[in-house]
C-alpha cells in the first residue's frame, strides 16, 4: 500500500500542517490564549501536538506558518500574537494554516 512503511523526510512537515489544519479547523477546535479549552487549542499548540514532539519538525511546521503571517507579526510578534490578537477570527488562523500548506514545504 502506498502509505506502508515510514513517511519520505520530504513529506513529514506536509503531513503535519495538514494535521495541524485538521486539529484547529473542527469547530471549537481553536481558542486565543495560552491554556487548552474544552478541547481547544491555540495554534502554537497544535504545531507542537501535531508534530509529535519532533523538535526539527516542529521548527519546519512554524517556519512555514510564520511565512505566511501579516508582515506586522512576522517581523515584530509572532505566531502567539497573531493567534491572540482581538482581531483574529478562527477562520483567519484556519487561512493562514492553508497558505503555509499551499506555499509550503512541497513547493521548496
Amino acid at each position: 500500500m502506498p502509505f506502508d512503511g515510514p513517511m519520505p523526510h520530504d513529506a513529514a512537515p506536509l503531513h503535519a500542517l495538514l494535521h495541524v489544519r485538521d486539529l484547529l479547523a473542527r469547530p471549537n477546535g481553536w481558542c486565543q490564549g495560552t491554556a487548552y479549552r474544552d478541547k481547544a487549542m491555540c495554534l502554537m499548540q497544535a504545531a507542537a501536538i501535531a508534530t509529535y514532539g519532533n523538535i526539527a519538525l516542529q521548527q519546519c511546521v512554524v517556519k512555514h506558518l510564520n511565512k505566511e503571517l501579516p508582515r506586522w507579526y512576522r517581523h515584530c510578534r509572532g505566531l502567539v500574537a497573531f493567534n491572540d490578537a482581538f482581531s483574529t477570527t478562527q477562520a483567519k488562523v484556519v487561512a493562514l494554516v492553508d497558505r503555509a500548506i499551499a506555499h509550503g514545504p512541497h513547493t521548496n
